[in-house]
């Protein structure tokens, strides 16, 4: 069914998002494929959160759907499960918070380093 092939070619779909934009990437771990219309995909997501943040994705997402798979789609539309399980999600996944990821990179990076040197940043989420 075309709902299989989508599950066989999520992983490598959200790698490549990961690979561009780690935060988006955060969100999209927490997706599930439900269903493959052909022109829509249909994604099952924990929280309203997560619903506005990858929908305001779409154009990005979309385009990268269609360099991963080859196939053309419309538009992904993201149903939150409602589950207790997507009640109890915080808003930030636990696995990258962003602050700490930045502040792990200034410490590892030279040329990140040298930017918030140079430029004066400071980490702020």
């Amino acid at each position: 069914s075309q709902t299989a092939v989508l599950l066989a070619l999520w992983p490598g779909y959200v790698g490549r998002v990961r690979a561009e934009r780690i935060h988006v990437s955060a969100l999209l771990q927490h997706a599930t494929p439900l269903d493959d219309r052909g022109n829509t995909i249909v994604l099952s997501v924990p929280d309203d959160f997560h619903r506005r943040m990858l929908d305001s994705q779409q154009d990005y997402l979309v385009a990268r759907f269609r360099d991963e798979t080859g196939r053309s789609i419309v538009r992904f539309d993201f149903v939150v499960s409602g589950g207790e399980e997507g009640a109890n999600t915080p808003e930030t996944p636990r696995e990258i918070d962003p602050y700490e990821y930045m502040k792990l990179k200034r410490q590892e990076s030279p040329v990140i380093r040298a930017i918030f040197d140079q430029f004066g940043g400071e980490v702020v989420w």
